[in-house]
């Protein structure tokens, strides 16, 4: 279960049988930063909302990558609520760029055509930020 939303691309989660919260950092995109040094990055608070409203506090699916943690020790996954594919989602909807880092690119092409149509079309926050 989602305990707390930490911005647009990270979550925390309490997995089935264990009582400690788990960071999960969502596979293969990348949302603006809401606590940059001065001043949040344009269009962190909408994909920070965004995320909220498809993770906060529902049971979710982790499918975790090859490569399962990152650097910070964040569980890297791709995310679902029912069938709802949360890291695909984001992108469709113009709140995520691509970020695609070996060996998890099992979704690199679609991920990569959901985010040029988004940016082309101006979708979500690329209406208003570059």
């Amino acid at each position: 279960m989602v305990t707390s939303v930490i911005d647009g691309d990270t979550i925390d989660v309490v997995i089935e049988g264990t009582k400690n919260a788990q960071r999960v950092r969502y596979i293969g995109i990348d949302t603006p930063e809401p606590y940059a040094e001065k001043v949040p990055e344009c269009g962190s608070k909408e994909a920070t909302t965004r995320n909220k409203q498809l993770v906060d506090g529902q049971t979710i699916i982790l499918v975790p990558g090859t490569d399962p943690y990152d650097t910070y020790d964040r569980l890297l996954a791709y995310v679902y609520v029912g069938d709802t594919f949360v890291n695909e989602t984001l992108i469709a909807e113009g709140y995520a760029s691509l970020l695609m880092l070996k060996p998890n690119t099992q979704y690199e092409s679609r991920f990569s055509a959901l985010y040029v149509n988004a940016k082309t079309e101006q979708i979500g926050i690329w209406s208003t930020c570059e």
